[in-house]
């Protein structure tokens, strides 16, 4: 609580590799994480599984308790990197990154080499929204998501080469480059 003492604490996952990348709290105290599992876990509902790396959102109540969870599907693997809550209407994106094939419930993302970057839109009780793959042929990965009070979503990573950012190409200078989208 404010005053430092401890009011609860959950264990989370299955019995191979599980990372959570990120945490966020909605304008109702409501929690996501967001994060990568390796084959199978539990985040508190039913089991998730997925062939490989897979990423996934979970939301819970502000005492701990599970409200819904979900995870990407298709081949290669898929990392979450960030999450982020719009605090009006409890919607819940997640940043990321995946290779050859990533699916949340809409059908496989646009994919263009090496591993591109997605970001993912949930309601608050958890129905995609939509989901977004930006990037190249090389290696671009969307490593952070914030939502501004006004409503728009910021996006931000690294790339190499020419990718794609929402139908703007952008070039890098060199190496890897930082790059920040918002729409």
């Amino acid at each position: 609580n404010s005053g430092g003492s401890h009011l609860w604490s959950k264990r989370f996952g299955g019995s191979m590799s599980d990372v959570t990348c990120g945490v966020a709290v909605d304008g109702s105290d409501r929690i996501a994480l967001a994060g990568y599992f390796w084959l199978s876990a539990n985040f508190g509902g039913a089991t998730l599984s997925t062939p490989a790396y897979g990423t996934f959102v979970a939301l819970y109540n502000s005492s701990g308790s599970h409200v819904w969870s979900k995870a990407s599907g298709g081949t290669g693997y898929q990392y979450a990197t960030g999450v982020a809550v719009n605090r009006t209407t409890g919607d819940v994106f997640v940043s990321g990154y995946f290779q050859y094939a990533a699916d949340f419930g809409s059908g496989p993302l646009p994919y263009a080499g090496g591993y591109d970057g997605f970001q993912v839109q949930f309601s608050s009780a958890g129905a995609l929204r939509s989901a977004k793959s930006v990037g190249g042929s090389l290696y671009d990965m969307a490593n952070g998501v914030a939502v501004h009070p006004d409503g728009d979503v910021l996006l931000s990573g690294y790339f190499q080469g020419t990718a794609t950012f929402e139908g703007a190409s952008l070039t890098s200078a060199g190496g890897y480059d930082a790059f920040i989208l918002k729409h």
